[in-house]
């Protein structure tokens, strides 16, 4: 069964999973909740402002202090705490098949030892036991048998229009609840969901549609105030709500390295503000993200103490030495090296020359309205949007398990990414985690027809279509200018990273 939830779609940012056809694990098998402590967190602002270049922000992105935390409490709070206040009550479980097969995670409280990883309980300011989503909601996936936390999930389905559902569940919102208390919150999860619905769509299943969602997020929350408004506040540019295409989310290992959290270089300064974004959805005043903002350092705290996890199989260790080679010759000026002496250069890379698909940078560069939103709110006090027209090269730790790849998910296998003859046009796969080639890193795919003439809609939306606005998969051709056998060599060395 493909699970749609169609009510807990926006309970977070971006909630969306599908359910989970795979065995579940025991707490005990979940990888990413590693043993760590540390001492007490101590806070360092980040004060300082963002440089200038040529103006389009191309080059290395400066290195900010960060406000350190405790990582032990960054899980607990990770997985327990209402740092996202608004979902549906407790007694509505059903709605959203709250008995959905999904693994359990160890360190939750009582409230929350039987919820899916992905679901949090919490009991509101007015006494209703409410299910609200968590980070894992997006950044935890099965591979290979197994639940990454950090891991960005590829199965979730976000191509479906529900507007009219929720429209429907407020209208009868009376009826479906045991109090007047139950309907309020309920009223107010479904009034914000509707207002980002026209936001949360992709074409594709497995994309993330993040950036649209907060987008829709600025047009409704006052900056200052933080209070929601049913009425837009501000105009968002129309490719916004067009579809402006969806994300690859990427694994949190990746955080420690990167001066920036998102792809076109923005979020730079204090990461926690961005990272509390997530929550505005439901934000009730400046006073509410103090509170939220007292434990989420310890939140970044455990996600950079996460580390990729290894390859499973075999490695031939003399073929990845070659890979190695070749890699620090022609990948790592933008990627960084690997092993004893690591360096991350944390390189914008300008549009025209990775020659990726540019929409989301375009975009992101030139959408004022949202840079200065974020100046003006308590988010910006010591963080700043700085996106520039281009793309940061990311870590590769650990890469061999983020299929697909590229910032919009375009192309299935790095095999395919170095050598852009072989990519797919249009393509599938089966959306099982456990259905991966080992060959080329990353899923098993078959080509197929392209949307346009594709009738059946389930179909449809399980199809990679690269014609569409933001879902191009052209660029990065930097492999096709070597040999087979050194293409062959650089899969194998990162195998080991």
């Amino acid at each position: 069964m493909q699970y749609k939830p169609w009510l807990g779609l926006l309970i977070v940012l971006v909630l969306a999973c599908t359910a989970n056809e795979e065995p579940t694990n025991t707490v005990d098998d979940v990888v990413g909740t590693v043993d760590v402590s540390t001492d007490a967190a101590t806070d360092v602002v980040a004060d300082v402002t963002p440089s200038l270049d040529d103006g389009n922000h191309i080059g290395p992105v400066p290195e900010y202090p960060k406000t350190e935390g405790d990582p032990e409490l960054g899980y607990t709070a990770l997985i327990n705490n209402g740092y996202v206040s608004c979902g549906i009550p407790k007694s509505l479980s059903h709605l959203i098949y709250l008995g959905v097969e999904a693994d359990r995670i160890p360190g939750r409280n009582e409230q929350n030892q039987d919820m899916p990883y992905f679901w949090t309980s919490i009991t509101s300011e007015t006494g209703v036991e409410l299910i609200v989503g968590n980070c894992l909601a997006c950044h935890a996936s099965r591979f290979n048998g197994e639940l990454i936390i950090g891991l960005g999930d590829v199965r979730r389905d976000y191509t479906d229009d529900f507007s009219a559902v929720l429209t429907t569940a407020l209208a009868f919102s009376s009826t479906l609840v045991d109090s007047e208390e139950e309907q309020a919150e309920f009223e107010k999860f479904v009034t914000r969901a509707q207002a980002l619905a026209p936001y949360s769509m992709t074409r594709t299943r497995g994309l993330n549609p993040a950036v649209s969602i907060t987008a829709g997020i600025m047009e409704h929350l006052d900056p200052v105030t933080l209070s929601w408004s049913e009425e837009p506040l501000l105009v968002v540019p129309a490719p916004y709500k067009e579809h402006v295409g969806g994300l690859s989310v990427p694994p949190w290992w990746w955080h420690k390295k990167k001066n920036a959290m998102f792809y076109s270089a923005s979020g730079a300064g204090n990461h926690v503000a961005w990272a509390m974004l997530a929550s505005s959805m439901c934000i009730e005043g400046d006073g509410q993200a103090e509170e939220i903002a007292s434990y989420f350092p310890d939140i970044l705290a455990y996600i950079d103490s996460i580390e990729a996890p290894e390859y499973p199989w075999s490695i031939d260790a003399e073929l990845a030495l070659q890979g190695k080679e070749v890699f620090e010759t022609h990948c790592s000026s933008c990627h960084g090296t690997y092993g004893e002496e690591e360096y991350y250069p944390n390189r914008v890379v300008h549009i025209d020359e990775v020659g990726t698909d540019p929409e989301l940078a375009v975009l992101m560069f030139e959408a004022e309205v949202f840079h200065q939103w974020m100046d003006d709110s308590y988010y910006g006090q010591h963080s700043w949007a700085r996106p520039a027209m281009g793309y940061i090269a990311p870590p590769l730790d650990g890469v061999w398990a983020t299929a697909p790849y590229l910032h919009n998910s375009s192309i299935p296998t790095i095999a395919a990414l170095l050598d852009s003859s072989t990519r797919p046009t249009c393509w599938t796969w089966s959306y099982d985690t456990t259905d991966y080639d080992p060959t080329t890193l990353g899923w098993n795919f078959q080509e197929t027809s392209c949307h346009d003439a594709i009738t059946d809609p389930d179909e449809r939306d399980a199809v990679y279509d690269p014609s569409h606005f933001g879902y191009g998969n052209q660029g990065h051709t930097f492999g096709d200018s070597l040999l087979p056998e050194e293409r062959s060599a650089i899969l194998e060395y990162l195998k080991t990273l």
